[in-house]
């Protein structure tokens, strides 16, 4: 009864064999979770990136209110008024009192076109 069989795996082979999954599973999960946490921080950007938008432009976002602001009809005559003019493609309405109108506009200048987002107070109208 004292004999061990052949074909029996011996305490040090086991060992070895889980050593090695254990080594396996480890560097594996390594390799996937680099990407998977660069994939999160990119996500949490784009979540949070009119709120970073706003931090970093604060100017924009917490103007003194003083009188009645200018009309959506004022505010674009003064974007098609402005030197150079722009043709306004997309205006942004102020969700707050202090806040500005954003808007996306084609500067029309006669050596070529250029576009870009143009912020409006609404109080002096600058």
């Amino acid at each position: 009864m004292g004999d061990v069989s052949a074909d029996a795996p011996t305490a040090g082979s086991k060992r070895r064999t889980r050593s090695i999954w254990f080594h396996l599973h480890f560097w594996i999960g390594w390799i996937a979770a680099l990407p998977i946490a660069l994939i999160c921080l990119t996500g949490t950007v784009l979540i949070f990136e009119g709120d970073l938008f706003r931090w970093e432009h604060k100017e924009h976002f917490q103007l003194e209110v003083t009188d009645s602001p200018l009309s959506v009809a004022e505010v674009l005559n003064r974007y098609q008024t402005a030197d150079p003019p722009f043709r306004v493609n997309h205006l942004g309405i102020p969700k707050s009192p202090a806040h500005s109108y954003s808007a996306y506009c084609t500067e029309l200048r006669s050596e070529g076109n250029r576009g870009g987002c143009v912020f409006l107070n609404p109080y002096p109208g600058s």
